[in-house]
């Protein structure tokens, strides 16, 4: 499954003025990555069934 979001890069863009991690820190994406995933996939499955087809 390819995701909108799939690295720190992309969701900086999207994101702007965010602080980048410094050395030993996890980044942005890393942090919330779980998050977004979830999303994504929340609103694949309102999608399907919105549309009736699950």
């Amino acid at each position: 499954m390819s995701y909108l979001i799939n690295d720190n890069k992309t969701l900086r863009k999207y994101v702007p003025n965010t602080l980048k991690a410094v050395a030993g820190e996890l980044s942005l994406f890393d942090k919330i990555q779980y998050h977004l995933l979830q999303a994504e996939q929340w609103q694949v499955r309102s999608k399907h069934a919105q549309s009736g087809s699950w």
